[in-house]
């Protein structure tokens, strides 16, 4: 502690000379780094015994990235040991860092200084712009710059944020009507993409968006109603094994055209008993295979199928 009052005396000192205030910074860092280990916050955390004697700045957030288990305890302890100055100027070198996923990790961090933070706003890793944008912590009109940015950029930016489940949902709805089909796909299998918006995409062009609609638990009745009589039958297979589709529309693919569908119907534990009824007489094996092994099925029902001439069907018993 004495040796960290000296290096504070010193820094206070040349506090009108930055660039040697930042010198002496990296000596600052190596003294609270000894300083936590003497108290012995966690052991593991000096097994590089190279960590006391860090001869540049970006090392420490370099060992930090690495060490995402014991980062916020050594943030917290390096915030009570420096000045304003310091502490700033510690995060302006991590920001510089080549590391694209720790600049994230600094953009999203609640502790980053504003200054830094409008750094990172123009950062040219789409990644680094989303952390900052679902920073709470961050200025409301940096959050909104970072979002605009990312919609101005076509392919890979865009896409990130539609999969990001905190996007906002004006930027969602906005992204829902993107001409890229990957995005679209992204914003519908996006588990925290709006109703309104999963309602839109269920009359979209592309079957792999409608799919990722029925397979969201976010769709609304509404938006479940118009997949149950989709074209294709690969977005009503993914309606018929929904645990939570209605029985109305379980009724309804039950009579589907298409085997799979119905037999993934005759599996669903939420059929209405006489769907399942009408599904026992099914002429395809597979479809009474699953009224069988389902746990709804009525005592009635498994007497018929008790006489079926199928042995899986028997098995499924």
């Amino acid at each position: 502690l004495d040796q960290l009052r000296l290096h504070r005396q010193s820094l206070e000192a040349l506090a009108g000379n930055e660039p040697r205030a930042s010198a002496s910074l990296d000596r600052v860092v190596a003294a609270i780094a000894i300083r936590l280990r003497d108290e012995g916050l966690s052991e593991q955390m000096w097994s590089d015994p190279a960590w006391v004697n860090l001869a540049d700045i970006g090392e420490l957030w370099d060992w930090l990235s690495a060490n995402d288990q014991v980062r916020d305890n050594v943030l917290a302890m390096l915030h009570r040991g420096l000045s304003p100055m310091e502490w700033r100027r510690m995060w302006e070198l991590g920001a510089a860092l080549p590391k694209e996923a720790f600049r994230a990790w600094l953009a999203g961090h609640p502790s980053c200084p504003s200054e830094v933070m409008a750094a990172l706003a123009l950062d040219d890793n789409p990644r680094v712009r989303i952390a900052l944008a679902n920073n709470a912590k961050a200025p409301e009109a940096l959050r909104l710059g970072a979002f605009d940015s990312l919609m101005a950029q076509e392919g890979t930016a865009r896409q990130l944020v539609a999969e990001d489940p905190k996007t906002p949902a004006r930027v969602m709805e906005a992204l829902a009507l993107c001409a890229d089909v990957s995005v679209r796909r992204a914003v519908a299998a996006n588990p925290a993409t709006p109703s309104m918006c999963l309602d839109a995409l269920a009359r979209d062009e592309d079957v792999e968006v409608r799919s990722s609609v029925a397979r969201s638990q976010a769709a609304s009745s509404a938006t479940l109603e118009i997949l149950s009589g989709d074209r294709q039958p690969e977005v009503r297979r993914e309606e018929a094994k929904r645990p939570k589709t209605l029985p109305d529309s379980l009724d309804a693919l039950s009579k589907d055209h298409d085997e799979e569908v119905r037999w993934l119907v005759a599996g669903n534990p939420g059929v209405r008993p006489a769907a399942l009824k009408v599904l026992a007489e099914d002429p395809e094996d597979n479809v009474r295979r699953h009224v069988a092994a389902n746990p709804s099925a009525s005592l009635a029902v498994l007497e018929s199928l008790s006489k079926d001439s199928d042995y899986w069907v028997l098995g499924a018993i």
